[in-house]
């Protein structure tokens, strides 16, 4: 495969990835949405990790960089059980709103 060839795919790979986003984020609403189910949260962080991962990867580092930090506030919570209070919950609220703008 030629230089260029590759730089093509690679592209082609980053339009995909870019393209896949909306669905994305409406899973994510949708799991954040099933609190305080258990299974919903565990869910959540798993796609926030993968996504951690996933966007730098494919050029958004940025956008990896708050699904990290989101699967990180999460991992207590998750790996814990419990509650979260108002505080908690706002700032989920607040990560998963920024998801989208670093995805811009």
């Amino acid at each position: 495969m030629t230089t260029d060839a590759l730089k093509e795919k690679l592209a082609q790979l980053n339009a995909e990835y870019r393209d896949a986003l909306p669905a994305k984020f409406s899973e994510i609403d949708a799991l954040w949405a099933r609190y305080p189910d258990a299974g919903a949260l565990a869910e959540l962080h798993r796609l926030l990790h993968t996504m951690a991962g996933s966007a730098k990867v494919f050029g958004f580092a940025a956008l990896g960089g708050v699904a990290r930090e989101a699967e990180n506030v999460l991992a207590p919570i998750v790996k814990e059980g419990g509650a979260l209070d108002a505080q908690f919950r706002q700032r989920i609220d607040a990560l998963l709103q920024a998801l989208r703008q670093a995805a811009i």
